[in-house]
């Protein structure tokens, strides 16, 4: 049985934002004009990095659970149930925000959209990790964590 549940943001529409802004300023601005290649390396540097982030994949690994940013897969973390100490669904807040970071009270939060996740505890961190199904990613872990227990003590 497989598990893989993936949240998507809606931030591409930034992807053309450098480009506008040139515009806007191209039009405004004395001077002479500037070439429409400018724009290119911060368009292509936003583009990467709202590709890198535009979505969430939670997905089982066998032993751990798999969490990847994506389509571009440049962050990833495995967390292995054996380590999970607790799962619930959760929520952060709009002070969270959205990305990879850490957070001093809070622990790792890993979210493109929305507010709804769940709140993993760890032996050694509490991760905060968005997601549209909060509850069926808890259910799955929880089972995942009962066979682990299970295979360890049998």
């Amino acid at each position: 049985m497989a598990f893989s549940l993936t949240q998507w943001g809606k931030w591409y529409f930034l992807i053309p934002l450098p480009a506008l802004i040139m515009a806007i300023v191209e039009m405004v601005a004395p001077g002479p004009p500037v070439p429409w290649w400018s724009s290119l390396p911060a368009t292509g540097i936003i583009a990467l990095a709202i590709l890198s982030f535009s979505s969430l994949t939670i997905r089982d690994d066998g032993d751990a659970l798999q969490v990847r940013f994506g389509p571009i897969p440049i962050f990833s973390r495995r967390i292995p149930y054996r380590d999970i100490l607790s799962v619930e669904p959760a929520a952060t807040r709009f002070v969270d925000g959205w990305g990879v970071h850490y957070n001093p009270r809070k622990g790792i939060i890993m979210n493109v959209w929305g507010y709804r996740c769940v709140r993993i505890v760890t032996k050694r961190r509490v991760y905060w990790i968005g997601t549209d199904d909060p509850e069926e990613v808890s259910q799955w872990v929880e089972y995942k964590i009962a066979a682990e227990q299970d295979a360890s003590s049998g």
